[in-house]
């Protein structure tokens, strides 16, 4: 079978058309293949982070109280997901003042980070430093998080959320506040944010399961 290559495109052409146009068609067909090639290289390059290993950059997007976008000091991108704590989930209480937060933490600001794990979805579980002091612990201290037991045993991220609910720091402002793995839980089984509202109201046995999943 004979090789098909760009040159073959001139069965293709009208025979009347102009050279000039002629060669500009001819140039596009061998050109596209080599931008296609050249672009995969491109995003092959990003170079994977390494678990325990340090790497210093900025944050330039703030998604929630635990995630955001890094910026490398090689100018590569990763998603980010603070260690150990878990923030508010969105439409919840206290979900826009973690952002902002994290965010006035963290934008624009040198940050040094260390890779502890990759999750499920894909984002690098750091623990984050800036200015020399430890994100993920001033999230917890300042109320804007919780400590995320089921991943971390931390005693530190431990004690920091216990003295917040004791000063009524942040989020601990509401008597019991939902914790975010709970709101996952129901929302994933198919309950609106009012529903469960109304069978918490009630003490309704229903729910128990998410109430006490952790």
């Amino acid at each position: 079978m004979t090789p098909t290559t760009c040159f073959n495109t001139r069965k293709a052409l009208p025979a009347k058309m102009p050279k000039v146009l002629l060669y500009l068609t001819l140039l596009l067909f061998c050109c596209l293949p080599a931008q296609e090639v050249i672009a995969r290289q491109e995003q092959q390059a990003v170079v994977a982070l390494k678990i325990n290993k340090r790497y210093k950059g900025k944050s330039i997007k703030v998604d929630d109280g635990d995630t955001f976008t890094f910026l490398s000091s090689d100018k590569n991108t990763y998603r980010i997901r603070l260690d150990g704590i878990d923030a508010p989930e969105k439409g919840m209480p206290y979900a826009k003042k973690s952002k902002e937060f994290l965010a006035a933490l963290l934008l624009d600001q040198a940050i040094e980070l260390r890779v502890v794990s990759i999750d499920r979805y894909g984002r690098y579980v750091c623990k984050v430093y800036c200015k020399g002091a430890n994100v993920n612990l001033l999230m917890v201290q300042a109320g804007y998080a919780w400590h995320y037991k089921r991943y971390s045993r931390e005693y530190a991220l431990a004690q920091a959320e216990s003295k917040a609910r004791d000063q009524k720091k942040g989020l601990w402002q509401n008597k019991d506040p939902l914790a975010p793995w709970t709101v996952r839980a129901y929302r994933r089984a198919g309950y609106s944010d009012t529903r469960f509202s109304e069978l918490r109201k009630q003490n309704s046995p229903e729910i128990k399961k998410f109430l006490q999943a952790i």
